[in-house]
């Protein structure tokens, strides 16, 4: 316990100085003055930033499920293909999918919504994820568990979900919590599609203004603002769902 204590007190000591002298150097250089005619603009892209990372978050969720069910089906068929698929999107960066399936799969297609591709690809790309964290907090159940609500009469619909899911979705939060919170981060690789995003509309600020400080950090408080709340109710929910072991 004092080892972590002291842990925390040098990661803050750290933590503090980089921030005091980023602030000491640059911020009494910083003019915000050129950089303010852009603020409207800065705000719609951290709006469409958080309506695009909430979109995406909600479908991911609705698609974990499946994809978990469709990688642990007793159909060989449709496991392999959920396999291979889990397989393709882990295996390539997001940014490459996202150029893939707008500049190559969609414009074969005559699709040319830059958002709803891209809020497709954030989709799919986090539910697979998902669904395999949850696959795996599944599978680490012990079959005992299984065997005992049996053994009390449950059927097996009220054993996987009184038993079974509940620990499992103890056991996975933390990690879906974490791929929540790097939606949003990736929510910034939408520029490349040319989605008008929040991290799109910075770098246009700063084109026209030059302004490379007063247009970054207003950036990264902006994307700040939204993780650390998810990273302080992921927290609460652990404390929630915690139980003894």
């Amino acid at each position: 316990m004092k080892a972590q204590v002291t842990g925390w007190i040098v990661v803050l000591l750290l933590v503090s100085s980089g921030c005091w002298w980023l602030f000491n150097e640059l911020a009494p250089r910083a003019d915000f003055t050129a950089i303010s005619a852009y603020s409207d603009d800065l705000w719609g892209g951290w709006r469409l930033t958080l309506a695009l990372s909430s979109g995406a978050l909600v479908l991911s969720v609705l698609l974990a499920p499946v994809w978990c069910a469709m990688l642990m089906s007793r159909l060989a068929a449709l496991r392999t293909f959920a396999v291979v698929v889990t397989e393709l999107v882990r295996g390539t960066p997001l940014l490459v999918q996202l150029l893939l399936v707008y500049y190559v799969i969609a414009a074969a297609a005559g699709i040319d919504s830059r958002i709803g591709v891209g809020l497709c690809v954030l989709a799919g790309y986090t539910s697979v994820y998902l669904g395999e964290m949850l696959r795996g907090g599944i599978l680490s159940i012990d079959r005992a568990q299984r065997l005992a609500a049996r053994a009390v009469g449950f059927s097996s619909r009220q054993e996987f979900f009184i038993v079974v899911l509940p620990q499992a979705l103890r056991r996975v939060l933390p990690g879906m919590v974490g791929a929540a919170i790097n939606l949003v981060k990736d929510s910034s690789l939408l520029s490349v599609i040319g989605v008008l995003e929040f991290t799109k509309r910075s770098q246009v600020a700063n084109t026209l203004t030059f302004s490379d400080f007063e247009a970054y950090v207003p950036l990264a408080i902006g994307y700040l603002a939204v993780t650390v709340p998810l990273a302080i109710l992921a927290r609460a929910m652990e404390r929630r769902m915690r139980y003894a072991t």
